[in-house]
């Protein structure tokens, strides 16, 4: 499997950062006390996790579970698709970088503002969590 370039990346991330939050936007309010516990479930197996690979099926439960109230299977079929996607450069960077464990605090931020129900906070923290894969794997300079 070829890696992706920098371009695909950025692509990917773009339409990615555009398309779940999104789905957040219609997500948000209808998050109910059962979504915030499987949220919160997924956010403990990343700190917990051991191995890029645990960690990595942690990062796409939360993310999944973040947009899943919105209701509309195309927009959830895309974003699977992309994070599938997602998951193949983060492999392909950590590959190169290493991994270690830890906790994600971006994603407990996220997680925290939509508690709050402060929704906007919420989807402008997404959107720039999704931003940063780019600035993560270094896509600008990664290409020669």
């Amino acid at each position: 499997m070829a890696a992706l370039d920098s371009k695909s990346v950025q692509e990917i991330v773009e339409i990615r950062a555009a398309l779940e939050t999104l789905a957040l936007t219609f997500a948000a309010p209808r998050l109910n006390a059962a979504c915030f516990e499987r949220i919160e479930r997924a956010l403990v197996a990343g700190d917990q996790a051991q191995t890029m690979t645990e960690w990595e099926q942690a990062n796409r439960t939360f993310h999944r579970e973040l947009v899943a109230p919105c209701a509309m299977p195309r927009l959830l079929s895309m974003l699977d698709d992309l994070q599938l996607a997602n998951s193949r450069i983060i492999f392909s960077a950590t590959r190169s970088a290493g991994w270690r464990p830890g906790s994600s605090l971006a994603h407990w931020k996220i997680f925290d503002a939509l508690k709050k129900r402060e929704f906007g906070k919420a989807t402008t923290l997404l959107q720039a969590h999704i931003r940063g894969l780019e600035r993560a794997t270094g896509t600008g300079e990664a290409d020669h």
